[in-house]
C-alpha cells in the first residue's frame, strides 16, 4: 500500500513538472509571438508603442474597416475578428490599467445586434483572453464567473494555452510581421460583386430589426466599464455602429433607447448603420466584400469618413 501510495505521488510530481515546463515553452512562443489574433497583435503594440493617438477595438468589421494610417500618424487596429463586447471590454481594461501604453483616443466598433440581443455563448469570449488570468483583475472575474469550474482549470499552467498550440507553433516558424499597424486589408477582388449579390439575395435585412432598439444589461455594464476607465484615464472614447450593403434603413425613432444611453452617458456615437441609403459611395458594390464588410477601397472611404467626424467632434 505505501509503495502504491508512493508511485502515485511520484507520478503526480512527475507530471506536475512536465506541465510546468510545457507551460514554461508555451509562454516563451507567446511573448515571441507577433503576428495573428492568438496574441500577436497585442503583443506587437506592447512592444512597439508607448504612445498611440486612435486605438481601435472591434471585431471583423472594424478589423477590415479601420486604416490606421489613414487617420493619421501613430495608431493601431487592435481589432480581433468574431470577438464580442465582453472580450474587447476586458482587451481595454488590460491595455489601460496594466500596460505602459499612452492612449488618446478609444474608437469602439459596436454591433446594433448585439447590444440588442444578449447570448450567453458570448460570454465565453473572454476566455479568449486568459493569458491574463491572474494578471488582470476584470478578466480573472469575468472568467471565474462563467462557472464555478473556471478557476480550478488554471491550476493547470498548460490551460493558459489551450486552443492556441497550433496557431503558436505555427507562428514561430513565421517570423515577419503581418502589419506594423494591425491592419490586415481585405483585397478587392473579381467576385466580390457575385459575393455581395448572392449574400443579400440570402440575406432577410429585417431579421434583427424592431421598432423598439435597447441596450442589454450585459452591454450597458461593458460600455459603462469601458467609460469609467477612460475617464480615468482622460481618454476620449468614440464608439462607432460600421455600415452595411442595401439593408434595412433603420430610423432614429427605432434606435432612440441607444442614442439617449450614449448622449446621457456622454459617449462619443458616430453612427453609420444607414450609411449605405445616404453616401452614393457606398452604394457601389465594389467597394464591397460581402454585404457587411468593405474591401480596401471602402475601408479608406469609411475611415476618412471617420476621420472627418472625429475633427468635427
Amino acid at each position: 500500500m505505501k509503495k502504491t501510495l508512493s508511485y502515485l505521488i511520484s507520478l503526480m510530481i512527475i507530471l506536475a513538472f512536465i506541465n510546468y515546463v510545457i507551460a514554461s515553452g508555451l509562454k516563451i512562443l507567446y511573448k515571441s509571438n507577433f503576428k495573428g489574433q492568438s496574441g500577436g497583435k497585442i503583443n506587437y503594440l506592447i512592444e512597439n508603442y508607448k504612445n498611440v493617438q486612435i486605438l481601435s477595438f472591434g471585431d471583423s468589421r472594424c478589423a477590415h474597416h479601420i486604416i490606421p494610417d489613414t487617420l493619421g500618424p501613430n495608431n493601431f487596429n487592435l481589432s480581433h475578428n468574431g470577438m464580442s463586447l465582453v472580450f474587447h471590454t476586458g482587451l481595454i481594461d488590460q491595455i489601460i490599467n496594466n500596460e505602459n501604453i499612452s492612449v488618446d483616443t478609444i474608437l469602439l466598433n459596436i454591433d446594433i445586434k448585439e447590444l440588442n440581443y444578449f447570448y450567453d455563448k458570448n460570454e465565453f469570449d473572454i476566455k479568449q483572453l486568459k493569458y491574463f488570468y491572474g494578471k488582470n483583475t476584470w478578466i480573472t472575474n469575468k472568467i471565474k464567473s462563467l462557472n464555478f469550474k473556471e478557476k480550478y482549470k488554471f491550476l493547470l499552467p498548460t490551460y493558459k494555452w489551450n486552443g492556441k498550440v497550433p496557431t503558436l507553433i505555427a507562428h514561430s516558424f513565421k517570423k515577419n510581421n503581418e502589419s506594423v499597424n494591425g491592419y490586415i486589408p481585405t483585397l478587392p477582388l473579381k467576385r466580390d460583386s457575385i459575393n455581395v449579390m448572392w449574400q443579400w439575395q440570402n440575406t432577410n435585412p429585417n431579421q434583427f430589426i424592431n421598432n423598439n432598439l435597447s441596450i442589454n444589461i450585459k452591454c450597458l455594464e461593458y460600455l459603462r466599464h469601458i467609460k469609467n476607465l477612460c475617464l480615468k484615464k482622460s481618454i476620449t472614447l468614440v464608439c462607432f455602429i460600421s455600415p452595411t450593403y442595401n439593408q434595412f434603413k433603420i430610423p432614429n425613432e427605432y434606435k432612440s433607447n441607444i442614442i439617449d444611453f450614449f448622449n446621457k452617458e456622454n459617449i462619443y456615437l458616430l453612427d453609420y448603420s444607414n450609411e449605405y441609403h445616404q453616401n452614393k459611395k457606398f452604394q457601389n458594390i465594389w467597394v464591397w466584400s460581402d454585404v457587411f464588410h468593405l474591401n480596401k477601397k471602402g475601408a479608406n472611404l469609411l475611415t476618412k469618413k471617420i476621420r472627418n467626424d472625429l475633427n468635427n467632434l
